[in-house]
């Protein structure tokens, strides 16, 4: 048996084990259970709930694997302030890293011009038009502040 220090290994793998546990596994679903203003891999059902509500739709560009969208999704996303500021949008969250994701891999581009998680574009539900776009990873002052100019 080896005596080496595995204390850092499994440091990690607590660590990811922890970060699986603490996010939900919402793969295909319409809308996901704890949150009910998130519609989850579904753009078009997204935008047809905005438009029925008279919200925006934030399309939230994620990735199962990464690390900061974790953090954003459990963290930032449930300070009081971000949730006030977001229960004023309909999000549609894609994910972008696992097999299938095709069409919410061309949707990003398209609306991005690029790839990186995570990022959040505010969409007009009618005119199908972005009217800006926040990317990276934010605390939860500049994540209101992304936010504020959109509130209807």
């Amino acid at each position: 048996m080896s005596t080496k220090n595995t204390t850092p290994l499994l440091a990690a793998c607590s660590l990811l084990a922890f970060s699986c546990r603490s996010v939900p596994d919402e793969r295909h679903a319409i809308e996901s259970e704890a949150e009910p203003r998130v519609i989850v891999e579904d753009f078009e059902t997204a935008l047809a709930r905005a438009r029925a509500e008279g919200k925006l739709v934030l399309a939230n560009f994620s990735g199962r694997t990464c690390v900061n969208c974790r953090r954003m999704e459990a963290q930032v996303f449930a300070e009081a302030e971000v949730e006030r500021a977001l229960a004023g949008f309909v999000e549609a969250r894609m994910y972008v890293d696992e097999p299938g994701a095709e069409a919410s891999q061309e949707l990003m581009q398209a609306l991005t011009s690029g790839r990186a998680v995570p990022a959040y574009v505010v969409i007009d539900p009618d005119s199908e038009e972005s009217l800006g776009m926040q990317l990276g990873a934010s605390g939860e002052d500049e994540f209101v502040r992304f936010l504020a100019p959109f509130r209807r």
